[in-house]
């Protein structure tokens, strides 16, 4: 017998112990685990995801978030929001995407949404941050307008406390404390940052930071208009590099933004006045 036949027989015995395992669990973990893994296959398929609409819509009204997953280290795991979840990238539950992009699965609505759906959407949206909101508003507020929700469009309209520098309801505070420190180095870390400074105008203001400016950045990021270290220059959490090449454009903003990226305001006074007598001499 070969090495990888014998690694295939433990997996498959693994995956016995595994499955009997979960028999012995409650049978809406075992349901919720089902579902999350029935997700998990169809939203790694973009071609195929929209068939995820109707089990998420039946997972959010459940809370499934709440009910847990039954992971392969014999744990049941639990999250503490639905963002929490569905940006999860590990293999035990989670969806490794983001809100913006599962949001539109919930909200395919035409006519009148149906009661499963509209528990869903409600579910979602109290669940949410006011930030995270701020990406999802136009289709919210469709299904709110659909459902003829009063409270829906309450919980909409709460981000604009944001923007006035209020402090949303408890469950909307963003909870980074000021001193945390962020590893902007790697794409989950700037990421987080940002969201950071879009839910949060006391950080902004101690830092110097545009609060409108970081939640317009935000939204664009989440909404896929800006990649996040675009988003981060955007609103100032991140400077311009040096671009190494001048590539060629008829952006006349754009090669003078190429070119003085990485040079201080004497060099820029320099380089203008070389230009001027180029001009000149010609």
């Amino acid at each position: 017998m070969t090495t990888f036949t014998k690694q295939l027989d433990q997996a498959s015995v693994d995956l016995k112990r595994r499955d009997v395992w979960r028999l012995t669990l409650d049978s809406e973990v075992q349901m919720n685990t089902m579902q999350i893994e029935q997700m998990q296959q169809t939203v790694s398929h973009p071609a195929v995801a929209a068939g995820i609409a109707g089990e998420l819509q039946q997972f959010i009204a459940r809370r499934g978030w709440e009910i847990g997953y039954a992971a392969t280290s014999r744990l049941v795991k639990r999250w503490d929001s639905f963002r929490e979840w569905v940006e999860d990238s590990s293999d035990n539950g989670g969806l490794n995407t983001t809100v913006t992009k599962v949001l539109p699965y919930v909200c395919q609505v035409e006519v009148k949404a149906n009661a499963v759906q509209h528990q869903a959407i409600k579910s979602l949206v109290s669940a949410l941050d006011p930030v995270d909101r701020l990406a999802i508003r136009p289709d919210a507020l469709r299904i709110a307008e659909v459902t003829g929700d009063d409270e829906i469009l309450d919980l909409i309209h709460e981000e604009t406390k944001l923007g006035h520098g209020q402090r949303g309801p408890k469950r909307g505070v963003e909870r980074t404390p000021f001193s945390a420190k962020f590893h902007s180095n790697t794409k989950a870390g700037a990421r987080q940052q940002l969201r950071a400074y879009a839910a949060d105008p006391d950080r902004c203001k101690r830092y110097g930071k545009d609060h409108a400016l970081c939640q317009e950045a935000w939204v664009k990021v989440e909404q896929g208009e800006m990649s996040v270290n675009e988003g981060r220059i955007y609103c100032g959490l991140q400077k311009r590099g040096p671009s190494r090449q001048l590539y060629i454009t008829n952006d006349t903003k754009q090669i003078a933004e190429r070119l003085t990226a990485a040079m201080t305001k004497q060099r820029i006074r320099e380089l203008v006045d070389c230009l001027a007598d180029l001009v000149k001499d010609d």
